[in-house]
């Protein structure tokens, strides 16, 4: 074992040379965007892009992918008058994806319903949500519907909206989970306590204040308070920051200047959290997102500096508790607000997508290019391999015999090997369990390493 961990060690830590980001303007006309997300929503195949704008009579806006990152820009809807936040998701459980929507100035939670061909028709599902601002979504009362939840900064509110998964016009049932979450900024969803319930996380600008709300299964929330000391707090998101299996808190504060994770000790039913700051010198940091940029297994995470006119990433070295370093990306971007990570071009790594809301009045996209030189090697003999993520079959091709293949997974361990010798090889990836995995090719003399992922 110690051999195998120390060869791929040595073949991972040569895999990537150095991390870089392209900036790509989507649209330098859309008046103080403000959210972005990425979603297929036209089911192609490829991730499309929604932006909204704060400005009134602006837009919610979808920008359709080609496949090969030409947007085109539809305007779903030009009435909103402060568009604030906005997701998409399966919410009338028809199997194409649909938007929410916050109207900050308007006081109303938004849904815009798919029809399956792109065409959206507009139903209110707040009218009273006043200052609404963020919207998350779950099965919060465990019947199989989606039902959704907002933060109403204007009126200090949390509330959710219970679905009675009617079709094709949904109804909603209110819920106030806090009516005195002082301008309560964000919220968002996960499983905080493992016990297969959807909870919420919220912040709160005027308290300091993140919390969380433990669900009882049914859609009752209990308060369980973690800081009030974390200033300015605007945004936090569930993820599992340390890999150990449950689930942490990424937060941001934006007068604190401060990009943090809160632990989760793990505890069943009653798990608290520990307060780890990434950096406290990112200016107004208002949006901070987890993924794994350079492709190392670990969690690293991005961030808006929105007062400095900076994106920043941070670099997760791995440890326990991870260490992270601090990255300036560098752009052109003015007052970025909102970020959204996917894979936009499909090639496997994570991009960025932010709105700007200051004078460039911008969506942008940043290409991720994590540069491996041991995959550009493989690459003189015309190689290639494909889909990834993989599900089935793991298709390689080359302009030379490929000569051997070989499987490892995250701990070192090899647990697949071929010897073609074809010019195409299908790998059998079904019986693999999902997760990464590096596989190393050879092809003549050349020979390369590069990430997959079983999905």
């Amino acid at each position: 074992m110690r051999k195998i961990t120390l060869l791929f060690l040595l073949m991972t830590s040569s895999i990537i040379n150095s991390q870089t980001f392209t900036e790509n303007i989507v649209d330098g006309n859309i008046l103080n965007a403000t959210s972005t997300f990425i979603i297929d929503l036209d089911s192609d195949g490829d991730k499309d892009l929604l932006a909204v704008s704060y400005s009134p009579g602006t837009a919610l806006v979808w920008y359709e992918n080609n496949g090969s990152q030409s947007f085109t820009k539809h305007i779903i809807d030009n009435t909103l008058v402060g568009g604030l936040y906005v997701i998409s998701g399966d919410f009338d459980g028809d199997a194409d994806n649909d938007i929410a929507v916050n109207d900050y100035n308007d006081n109303k939670v938004l849904l815009f319903i798919n029809d399956g061909s792109e065409n959206f028709t507009k139903q209110i599902v707040d009218s009273t949500a006043t200052g609404s601002n963020y919207t998350t979504s779950g099965d919060f009362d465990g019947d199989g519907n989606i039902d959704l939840a907002t933060a109403n900064y204007g009126g200090n509110e949390l509330a959710w909206y219970e679905s009675n998964g009617a079709s094709p016009t949904l109804g909603f049932t209110k819920h106030v989970i806090d009516a005195s979450f002082s301008m309560a900024s964000s919220i968002e969803s996960n499983d905080l306590d493992g016990d297969g319930d959807v909870d919420l996380i919220a912040t709160s600008i005027g308290g300091n204040e993140l919390a969380w709300y433990q669900n009882d299964g049914t859609g009752v929330f209990t308060k369980q308070s973690i800081t009030t000391t974390f200033m300015g707090a605007i945004t936090a998101y569930g993820e599992d920051m340390d890999g150990d299996g449950d689930i942490d808190i990424l937060a941001a504060a934006s007068v604190g200047n401060e990009v943090a994770w809160f632990e989760n000790n793990g505890a069943s039913l009653t798990p608290t959290f520990t307060k780890h700051t990434i950096d406290a010198t990112t200016n107004y940091a208002s949006f901070a997102q987890a993924a794994d940029f350079n492709n190392d297994g670990y969690l690293d995470v991005v961030a808006s500096a929105t007062t400095a006119n900076q994106l920043v990433w941070f670099e997760s070295n791995g440890a326990s508790p991870p260490v992270f370093t601090k990255h300036i990306i560098p752009s052109t971007v003015n007052a970025p607000a909102g970020i959204y990570t996917g894979d936009i071009d499909g090639d496997g790594d994570e991009d960025i997508a932010v709105t700007s809301s200051g004078n460039t009045d911008e969506l942008l996209w940043f290409d991720n290019d994590t540069i491996t030189a041991s995959l550009d090697n493989l690459q003189t003999v015309g190689f290639n391999y494909y889909p990834n993520p993989a599900s089935n079959e793991l298709t390689m091709t080359a302009n030379e015999n490929i000569t051997s293949i070989s499987i490892y997974n995250m701990l070192g361990q090899e647990v697949k090997t071929s010897n073609p010798s074809a010019l195409e090889t299908k790998i059998d990836m079904s019986k693999l369990a999902n997760g990464t995995y590096f596989v190393k090719a050879q092809v003549g003399d050349a020979i390369g390493t590069f990430k997959v992922i079983k999905k």
